[in-house]
């Protein structure tokens, strides 16, 4: 954390967020163990600031935060079923002359004698079950002749001294229960009300309040038989802070929020500037409660019995911790942020830098992906850097529920004002074979909500006993959310043909991943980016040693953990499969239908380089209809290929129960409602010179629209000449073609030896493998140590320089000594033949 002594936080304490050991070990969910964790750091941090010893503590001299800290009390926890609800007033006795730790007495605020209190006060409300609290530093009880009206606004008349002079604002609270102050409640409310001014005669002072009264509300108010109708809060206190304890927006992005139901009284700015033990009487209590209106009340109905409260002196304002925990959903793993604002150079503190890591581990991360000591990073203060932690995988029955399912989709319809509910898939119970595209059985899918029958008056029907076959529904609606119940009027079986999961398959890979191999971070080959139904991710999956269905689990358990922004829901159901003869990878979706969505890219060694989309798609069954003639015969094609109404002709030939159907040739039919009937197949039509045309007829219409181009595409080419080829860096042979077309044609692989120096060389650059140089190891340039192939480039790799040199060094010296030869020859036989002449 970038104290001089390193924080220890045990996630298996009990926090706010879970008070069970037992069940922190079993396992939390991502959002409840980023709150938890946030709230034993911040507590860690408050207890080391203190050190046991308030703001005398020498460890609160180290970190130069003696003047932003703050004393804290808490109350014990209130019993759901017994939080108040009523208004009240708690004043809070707080001594006005605690002493600094330089031994000056520390005047809170002005008035009062040596040994006394000021009394404050926390005005308490529970409006719609909605229990709310805040410090005021003013309260009084006017009298009913005190109210009034000036200028159509509200006015309180007071005599001076009973309220500060420039109050800010007005809370009011009833003093009775009668109609009149009731009445006045429900207008007002129990917010703050401002104070436009405040006019003092010397006697009395008249305050304005910036809130116009309707009606008789005013009247009621002065008529009220009650002596003090009202009560007045005024003034929020500069010296306490009061909130209900709870994790509510303590870390970004987790919306669920958990409540202690305890009260927090907060002594902040100077009030908080005192020894932990200040007071003039021994024993003695800086902070004292007690409740001062309702009748019969005390103050353990909000858990602040003096015996049982604790108080603590804090740094790190658990609210707006200065150290945040994170969790990056698209690389899956922790962060820490430490804000400058709070620590870096120019506030108090002013440290330089802040780090995490696990202290108990001798190298690696552990299970959350924190590195061990000696292997941190040290974050500068001076910029907006946080610290990542690594990727990791999250597992436990209530991280990732087994039985969970998926594909599941509620949707509200704004519009006809109901719910839309459907299953992970549809379709009805078909055998197998009974239509076209269901080779196999399905089961019918269905949805059904649990609940009761509702008489007219929407109680709950005494007869109904709830039980799952007289509740179960399918797709429509019931008295509450719109779905009709089985068997009654409205009620929609599903129907149709199991929807298909987005499937996305891999390539080969490029090498046997039936053996194992290495994965390691060159080239980020360990890092796969994939997109699941709207939801995007960068996969890390550690380095180390696997096998394809080692690697397919591994990237199985990351994807499933992905998270969605919005909804915060792990993704969840996606299946990885490594298929051992094919040598690649295959995706696919928990969801189905037209929704689902697959995309992914990883290393080409993996055969993930260029997986083509997966997508989802709704199945419908199509009935054929058969042809008739003109009479309304049905047509056969006879065993000899004509077209014949009678079939009695074959009828011996017949299978039982089968009659091949007719269709006119070339014809398109058409349903009712445009879809398309026959044919259900695609078309090959031959008779064309060159080659065959299929057409797809499947998503032709024919509605009663004029006529528009909705699409053009193209999908051909026209005839192209060999324009060029290339060589890239993966060894990948692309031919040009003079139509646009770009071919690759193949690759060239590389080969890699153990002891590349071991090679034998058997002239024109070429080599063989030898025992020395080990066996070959085949792969892609560019990959894994491979190398690159330069297109274009010579090979001199295998030419010694200095060799050739000395080579052409002796052949210049042969040349010059031979060409001597011929010349002393030539000159002897020109002397000798003087000599003759």
């Amino acid at each position: 954390t970038g104290l001089l002594t390193p924080i220890e936080i045990d996630i298996h304490t009990a926090s706010i967020v879970e008070s069970n050991v037992n069940t922190i070990k079993d396992g939390m969910t991502l959002d409840n163990l980023l709150v938890h964790a946030q709230v034993l750091m911040t507590d860690k941090l408050n207890a080391y600031s203190q050190n046991g010893v308030g703001a005398d503590g020498t460890t609160a001299a180290e970190l130069g935060v003696e003047g932003r800290l703050f004393k804290k009390t808490t109350g014990t926890a209130i019993a759901n079923d017994a939080i108040p609800t009523a208004y009240d007033v708690i004043t809070v006795e707080h001594k006005n002359n605690a002493f600094r730790a330089d031994g000056s007495k520390n005047q809170v605020a002005s008035g009062g004698t040596v040994g006394g209190a000021i009394n404050r006060y926390i005005a308490y409300s529970n409006v719609n079950d909605v229990p709310e609290i805040t410090a005021f530093d003013a309260y009084n009880a006017p009298a009913k002749a005190a109210f009034g009206a000036a200028g159509g606004f509200l006015t309180v008349t007071l005599a001076d001294g009973t309220l500060p002079a420039a109050p800010e604002v007005f809370r009011f609270q009833p003093n009775a229960t009668e109609a009149s102050t009731t009445a006045f409640m429900a207008a007002v409310g129990s917010s703050n009300v401002t104070v436009k001014s405040a006019v003092s005669d010397g006697t009395n002072t008249v305050y304005t309040l910036d809130y116009q009264p309707t009606g008789t509300i005013q009247t009621a108010i002065t008529s009220a038989t009650a002596a003090n109708p009202l009560r007045i809060l005024a003034k929020p206190s500069a010296y306490l802070e009061t909130y209900f304890e709870s994790t509510n927006g303590m870390v970004e992005g987790v919306d669920e929020v958990f409540y202690s139901n305890k009260i927090i009284v907060r002594e902040i700015k100077d009030a908080a500037k005192r020894s932990s033990g200040d007071s003039t009487t021994s024993g003695a209590d800086a902070i004292k409660f007690a409740s001062v209106v309702k009748s019969g009340g005390n103050v353990s109905e909000y858990g602040l019995t003096q015996a049982n409260i604790t108080t603590k002196t804090n740094w790190i304002d658990e609210r707006t911790p200065s150290f945040k925990i994170g969790y990056d959903e698209t690389n899956q793993r922790l962060t820490f942020d430490g804000l400058n604002k709070d620590l870096g150079k120019g506030t108090g503190i002013g440290f330089d830098t802040f780090t995490a890591y696990s202290q108990k581990l001798s190298s690696g991360t552990n299970g959350l992906g924190i590195p061990a000591f000696g292997e941190n990073g040290e974050i500068d203060l001076t910029t907006d850097a946080i610290l990542n932690g690594s990727p990791f995988v999250a597992a436990g029955p209530d991280v990732r529920a087994q039985n969970k399912r998926y594909g599941m989709e509620v949707k509200f319809d704004t519009v006809a004002n109901n719910f839309n509910i459907t299953s992970g898939s549809t379709g009805e119970a078909l055998a197998a074979n009974s239509a076209v595209g269901v080779p196999l059985a399905q089961s019918a899918s269905s949805v059904a909500v649990g609940r009761y029958n509702f008489t007219t008056t929407g109680t709950v029907d005494p007869t109904d006993d709830a039980a799952y076959s007289f509740n179960k529904i399918g797709k429509g609606g019931n008295n509450v959310m719109g779905f009709p119940r089985a068997g009654v009027e409205g009620y929609t079986p599903p129907t149709g043909l199991v929807s298909k999961p987005a499937i996305a398959a891999g390539g080969e890979g490029l090498m046997d991943m039936t053996k194992a191999f290495t994965v390691t971070s060159l080239a980020n080959e360990n890092q796969f980016t994939v997109v699941s139904n709207g939801v995007s991710a960068l996969i890390t999956v550690p380095e180390g040693n696997y096998k394809g269905d080692t690697l397919a689990k591994a990237l199985e358990n990351r994807i499933n953990q992905m998270v969605n922004p919005i909804s915060n829901e792990a993704v969840g159901g996606v299946k990885v499969v490594y298929d051992s003869v094919k040598n690649n990878f295959t995706f696919t979706s928990s969801t189905k239908g037209e929704g689902s969505l697959l995309s992914v890219k990883g290393a080409l060694r993996f055969g993930l380089n260029d997986v083509p989309l997966g997508l989802g798609t709704n199945a419908m069954v199509k009935t054929p209809v058969q042809a008739k003639d003109d009479l309304g015969r049905p047509l056969y094609i006879s065993p000899t290929g004509e077209i014949t109404a009678n079939n009695q002709a074959f009828a011996d030939n017949m299978v039982q129960d089968f009659y091949p159907l007719y269709l006119d040739d070339g014809e398109l039919t058409f349903g009712l409602n445009g879809e398309i009937v026959s044919p259900v197949n695609k078309v090959k039509y031959t008779g064309f010179p060159s080659r065959e045309l299929t057409v797809d007829f499947s998503d032709a219409t024919s509605f009663d629209q004029p006529f528009q181009s909705l699409e053009i595409t193209q999908d051909g080419f026209t005839k192209g000449r060999l324009s060029n080829l290339e060589i890239d860096n993966y060894g990948s042979v692309q031919a040009g073609y003079s139509n646009g077309q770009n071919v690759v044609l193949g690759k060239i692989m590389v080969a890699s030896f153990a002891n590349q120096s071991g090679l034998k060389q058997i002239g024109n650059s070429t080599f063989i493998e030898t025992a020395a140089s080990g066996k070959v190891e085949l792969g892609q340039a560019s990959e894994d140590g491979y190398g690159q192939i330069l297109s274009g480039s010579l090979e001199r790799s295998n030419v010694d320089i200095t060799e050739e040199l000395v080579n052409l060094i002796t052949s210049q010296r042969n040349y010059q000594a031979a060409a001597k030869a011929i010349e002393t020859t030539t000159s002897m036989t020109q002397t000798i033949i003087n000599i003759r002449n």
